[in-house]
């Protein structure tokens, strides 16, 4: 999730009476949510912004899962304003990464610049993706999600970075 806004999590559209933030107090950690055990078949996960002034903006993924005896974990890892370096330097972050550690992965989602477009260089981004990718623990697959381009970034020039960022 991108923004500050809240997050709820909707299995078959039955909202699951959790809220997800990147919002919190020191702004380190992330917010761990487990489904119960899920009756045989397809299942959508939908993650949607709760009641909040804030736009989330949600890059949406649809997990099938064939063992009925596992639920969906969800580890909304998102730090409202953080950027690569937040990630890579920021010392209250070693508490994020011992979460994601601990989390025994399947997949970890990594969305890309909208935070960093701003005042990073192309190079400097991707040094720190760099650096992202090398915390996950090794043998976790890594998906690189495009995101968007903030309207409010330069007009002129911010397509170009952009698309040399993703």
């Amino acid at each position: 999730a991108v923004a500050s806004a809240g997050m709820r999590v909707l299995i078959d559209d039955v909202d699951q009476g959790v809220t997800l933030s990147s919002n919190g107090p020191e702004n380190s950690g992330g917010h761990v949510w487990e489904s119960d055990p899920l009756e045989p078949g397809d299942h959508v996960v939908k993650i949607v912004p709760y009641n909040s002034p804030f736009v989330g903006i949600v890059e949406g993924v649809e997990f099938i899962n064939q063992d009925e005896h596992s639920g969906f974990r969800v580890y909304n890892g998102a730090h409202s304003g953080g950027d690569v370096a937040f990630f890579n330097h920021y010392e209250p972050m070693d508490m994020h990464w011992e979460s994601v550690s601990a989390m025994n992965l399947d997949l970890a989602v990594v969305a890309l610049g909208a935070n960093d477009i701003s005042h990073l260089t192309t190079e400097q981004f991707l040094t720190g993706i760099d650096g992202i990718i090398e915390r996950v623990d090794p043998g976790i697959p890594i998906l690189l999600l495009g995101g968007y381009l903030r309207g409010d970034y330069n007009p002129e020039e911010g397509p170009l970075k952009w698309a040399a960022m993703q």
